[in-house]
């Protein structure tokens, strides 16, 4: 029997917190599904560990300005406590095949490293760099008569600011991209990447 795609909708987003909060238990983060934020204002996820603390908003359908204004000083606010990062997730349904790419995270830490950093997240510093990709949802992908895979999808990718010697910050950033993926070769190439720098620019604009 084939699942309507707006009964999938319906409970797409409990399903995506569900399955963060399994795969951040299984990494040792403490998990949270109804965590008091500010203002009796509660996270869908908040896992903690020893190092760093993520509020996860996972939201669906069209988002209203009013809902993105609301969503840009939740995520604010957030990013002003140390080590706290905010994380948007949109739940959309997936494809009618699933497509498992084993490695993808690791394979695109690699490639975002050896790549330039935005011009809006750089142009105040120029010691920064992309650092860790997670929660990689794969879109869709193309196998080529030459074996390779291209393979598009969305992602977070960390950012890091390095100050001198001691002082750095991070913060993440959503991402969409296109690789093409040899593994007969053991070489990927990353075709196209594009940062939602948008929270970012906020932030920088209501500070002048």
């Amino acid at each position: 029997m084939d699942i309507k795609r707006e009964i999938i909708s319906k409970y797409l987003p409990n399903m995506i917190v569900d399955q963060l909060a399994d795969k951040y238990e299984r990494q040792g983060y403490q998990v949270d599904r109804d965590y008091n934020i500010v203002d009796n204002y509660h996270a869908d996820l908040f896992a903690q560990n020893a190092v760093e603390s993520i509020v996860f908003e996972v939201k669906s359908g069209t988002l209203t300005p009013d809902k993105k204004a609301k969503l840009k000083a939740l995520g604010a606010y957030i990013k002003s406590k140390v080590n706290w990062k905010f994380k948007l997730v949109l739940a959309e349904p997936p494809s009618e095949k699933e497509i498992i790419i084993e490695d993808i995270e690791d394979i695109l830490t690699v490639l975002l490293g050896n790549s330039d950093v935005p011009y809006e997240l750089s142009k105040d510093s120029k010691n920064v760099r992309f650092d860790k990709v997670s929660d990689v949802e794969v879109k869709g992908n193309r196998i080529h008569k030459d074996g390779k895979i291209e393979v598009n999808g969305i992602g977070f990718v960390d950012v890091v600011w390095q100050y001198g010697e001691a002082m750095k910050t991070t913060d993440s950033f959503p991402f969409t991209f296109v690789v093409t993926l040899d593994f007969a070769n053991s070489k990927h190439e990353l075709n196209s990447l594009m940062v939602d720098t948008s929270s970012f620019e906020e932030e920088d604009s209501s500070d002048i």
